[in-house]
């Protein structure tokens, strides 16, 4: 039976594989492959697919292994992009582990897959084998999952949607091609049309119906003798069934009419798509040829000026070879020139050390002189101490017994020292605590006033925020928004409200404790000072005695007014700014806004004391390394005070004439650098140059892989001719085009391995560049290397083209040949499915090209 063509189907010719392909596949797939190979290819199908689609992604979940697709929801979901109306899968991602679930969803695809083939493909799928759904829903049989996985990728291939599915096959690698190729070949091979399977069914039914009749006339003859109700039932039965027998040729009259009227049609159709393929082949050789003559002269162009610039490259890398030994031998007299530099560096350290080592000697022998004095002016002391202590002697009776008059005095003055002493400790600690609780205010006022800015700063912004919202919003949003802002800044506000808690008892018990220090001390030193100043009145014992107590006291007195007022001022500016520090924790400011301004101002607050932490830290960092910057200072400041002024002199002339050197060997260097610098510019233009040529030749050697594609492709044609019109030397011209083949492949592979080579010479070469590591000696060599390498490429594109002219003149000429007999055996061939217009090639994607290519081209024409 002959498969229906793509155009009188109206399908796309695309989705269709014609007996004839599978046929010519059959040689490239002769062994099958293997189960594991096949559900592999399957995933990588459906990933390529689910790549292809990009951000519109239809996959649930990603499928990276065959389990993932053994529930069968990735399958329904790339049914549904075929036709989401007819394969809805109810269950969506209620799966997962459930195998009884797996099981409902895989009965229904199964099902579903089954109806599409026969009611939209019109395709009979009872050939092909029936997956054990109960085992790949419980243990994840692959056998299984690659039966149902091709009745899939069938539907996918003949759908309107084949050229993606095609083109997402195509991506991927040739094993998993070769594999889905077969797949598809077995389901395309195993699909009856629903038309020859109900005439192969009304045959069936004939030749049972006449075989009944012949065995009902049978027994009515053999059972001549037997009852009239056995003969009635007998003749009733044979009636019916003539009747019956009737209807059914009379409808399988009409079918073979129809059947033959659209065979007739098929073959019309059939010799029209061969005249226009030929004709439009014709148009493609002849394009072919002036566009590959005038591709051929723009090369051999190209060729030249690659060649011209190539011969440029190598003068100029000469050139900068030469300079590149110039620059060498510079740097080696500067490198002698650094050598004798740091050797007259290490005499001046040798002459340091001596000029040091003088130094000392030179102060030991002040020191002597220094003690020879001295030991002179000893004596005269010696004998000034001798009159001092005579003196002192007299003094000390004098003071014993001046001392016998006062000791009663002695405890007093001992406890008012101790008394004063302690005031004074007291004073100074108020004093610091004064200073530090200033300091700490006006800290905290900056603090203040930067937060109050930044808040009313805020506050507009805030305003402006809510302004547009209640723009933007019709008023239910804005209320649910403030709501949950609310309560969000209620939560904030509850443990910033703890925070301040803490700080105010903090607070608390640090006046309490100056309070406690302050005022209860001075007022028990004023009651006991009381107490001291009355029993003095009482007793009256000295005069003296009462007047130092009530000057005491009434120091005591001043400086309690005086750390009263004092303290009375600090605790009222306290007071103030412990206020102010509520009113902006709470929120209660006079810019009237709530805890989201708190909030921002504690973050404000936290930043700032971060950043003030952080500038301390460096402040001593800096610190430490200036005391230490100090220290050296001050020790070299005393090594070059006991430097010699002659030792001094040989220094600074040793060091003039080293500022004179280094100032030669500056300028020697920066012309260096410059020198340097231009000819890494040259070099950097090279080494342009050199990239264009190089990007030019690949250029050129893509163009030449294209021709000899084109070549290879019209030597097949040719050769299918060739095989047609000879006959018997088909086998000879056949395996002659093979080895024409092999080489034309083995020179692309060399092709795209030299192209791959060079690639890696070019970044190997921008990475030396980059690095400063490019010697001459590699220069020398990669020119040597360029030019043996396009001397080989002109040489195989001559003889590629000389080879390609030769083909193409013994091909036409046997097309002319044989055109005559292949006049006479077109319909012979055409009946029998062999393309006229080349040879047919094995692979199944080719085919699919071919088959595009030739449809597009007859919608043009």
């Amino acid at each position: 039976m002959e498969e229906r063509d793509p155009i009188q189907t109206g399908q796309d010719p695309q989705s269709s594989i014609s007996q004839e392909e599978k046929d010519a596949n059959d040689s490239g797939s002769s062994s099958l492959p293997n189960l594991e190979g096949e559900v592999r290819a399957l995933t990588a199908w459906v990933q390529a697919v689910d790549r292809a689609r990009g951000a519109d992604s239809f996959l649930s979940r990603t499928v990276d292994n065959p389990d993932d697709l053994s529930d069968g929801v990735a399958f329904f979901e790339i049914l549904s992009t075929i036709d989401s109306t007819y394969f809805r899968n109810p269950h969506g991602g209620e799966v997962k582990d459930n195998w009884i679930l797996k099981t409902a969803t895989l009965k229904r695809l199964f099902k579903l897959v089954t109806q599409y083939y026969i009611e939209v493909l019109q395709q009979s799928p009872s050939a092909l084998d029936v997956p054990d759904l109960d085992a790949l829903a419980r243990d994840g049989s692959k056998q299984d999952l690659y039966k149902l996985g091709s009745l899939v990728i069938g539907i996918a291939v003949r759908s309107d949607q084949a050229n993606e599915h095609i083109a997402a096959i195509q991506s991927l690698p040739l094993e998993d091609q070769q594999q889905l190729m077969y797949t598809i070949e077995q389901v395309m091979g195993a699909l009856q049309p629903i038309e020859s399977a109900e005439g192969e069914d009304n045959n069936n039914a004939e030749q049972s119906i006449s075989q009944n009749l012949l065995s009902e006339e049978q027994n009515d003859q053999s059972g001549a003798g037997s009852g009239e109700l056995k003969s009635e039932t007998s003749k009733d039965n044979s009636a019916e069934m003539e009747r019956v027998y009737a209807a059914l040729l009379d409808e399988n009259r009409i079918l073979k009419n129809s059947l033959e009227d659209a065979q007739a049609e098929k073959e019309e159709t059939a010799k029209e798509h061969t005249r226009f393929r030929e004709e439009v082949e014709r148009d493609r050789n002849v394009q072919a040829d002036v566009l590959m003559r005038q591709e051929i002269e723009r090369l051999k162009a190209s060729l030249r000026r690659s060649e011209d610039n190539l011969a440029e490259a190598e003068s100029e890398v000469e050139r900068l070879n030469a300079s590149v030994l110039d620059l060498t031998k510079k740097s080696e007299e500067l490198q002698r020139k650094t050598e004798e530099n740091a050797k007259m560096k290490d005499e001046l350290e040798e002459l340091r050390h001596a000029s040091d080592k003088l130094q000392r000697t030179e102060n030991a022998m002040e020191k002597f002189k220094k003690k020879l004095e001295e030991a002179s002016e000893v004596k005269r002391q010696l004998k000034t101490l001798e009159a001092q202590n005579a003196e002192l002697v007299d003094r000390n009776a004098a003071v014993e017994d001046e001392y016998k008059r006062v000791a009663h005095f002695k405890p007093l003055m001992d406890s008012y020292k101790e008394q004063i002493a302690a005031l004074e400790t007291k004073a100074s600690n108020l004093q610091r605590d004064l200073n530090s609780a200033r300091y700490d205010g006006e800290q905290v006022s900056v603090k203040l006033r930067a937060t109050e800015e930044a808040r009313t700063k805020e506050k507009e912004e805030l305003d402006l925020y809510q302004e547009r919202i209640q723009e933007l919003e019709l008023g239910g949003s804005v209320a649910k928004q403030r709501a949950s802002t609310g309560g969000v800044n209620g939560s904030d506000g509850m443990m910033s409200s703890t925070d301040v808690g803490s700080d105010e008892d903090v607070d608390e018990n640090l006046e309490d404790a100056m309070s406690g220090t302050t005022m209860a001390g001075l007022k028990i030193q004023v009651r006991k000072l009381a107490r001291e100043l009355k029993v003095a009145q009482a007793n009256k014992a000295d005069a003296s005695r009462l007047l130092v107590v009530e000057n005491l006291l009434q120091d005591a007195n001043k400086m309690k007014e005086r750390y009263e007022r004092d303290y009375l001022k600090e605790y009222q500016k306290n007071m103030k700014i412990q206020k102010q520090m509520e009113a902006i924790q709470e929120g209660k400011s006079d810019l009237g806004d709530g805890a989201e301004a708190n909030l921002a101002l504690r973050m404000r607050l936290n930043e700032t004391v971060e950043e003030l932490d952080k500038t301390k830290k460096a402040l001593g960092d800096l610190e430490v390394e200036h005391e230490q910057t100090r220290k050296e200072l001050t020790i070299a400041k005393s090594d070059l005070t006991l430097v010699g002024k002659d030792k001094l002199e040989m220094i600074e002339e040793v060091r003039a004439e080293v500022n004179v050197e280094k100032a030669e060997l500056e300028r020697t260097m920066k012309q260096l650098q410059e020198e340097k610098a231009s000819k890494e510019e040259q070099i950097r233009m090279q080494l342009s140059q050199i990239n264009t040529l190089l990007m030019e030749k690949v250029d050129l050697q893509n163009d030449s892989i294209e021709q000899r594609d084109g070549a290879l492709q019209r030597e097949l044609e040719m050769g299918d001719l060739r095989s047609k019109a000879q006959g018997q030397a088909d086998k000879e011209l056949a395996a002659k085009s093979e080895a024409q083949i092999r080489t034309l492949q083995e020179k692309l592979q060399k092709a795209r391995t030299f192209i791959r080579q060079q690639d890696k010479m070019i970044k190997d070469a921008a990475n030396a560049k980059a690095k400063g590591q490019i010697a001459p000696e590699e220069l020398v060599k990669r020119a040597r290397l360029l030019e043996q390498e396009n001397k080989v490429l002109r040489l195989e594109q001559r003889l590629i083209s000389s080879i390609y002219y030769d083909q193409k003149q013994k091909e036409i000429r046997n097309a002319i040949n044989a055109s005559g007999a292949l006049s006479n055996s077109g319909r012979s061939q055409t009946k029998a499915g062999i393309d006229i217009n080349g040879l047919k090639p094995r692979s199944w994607l080719m085919q699919q090209r071919t088959q595009l290519a030739g449809g597009i081209n007859l919608a043009r024409r």
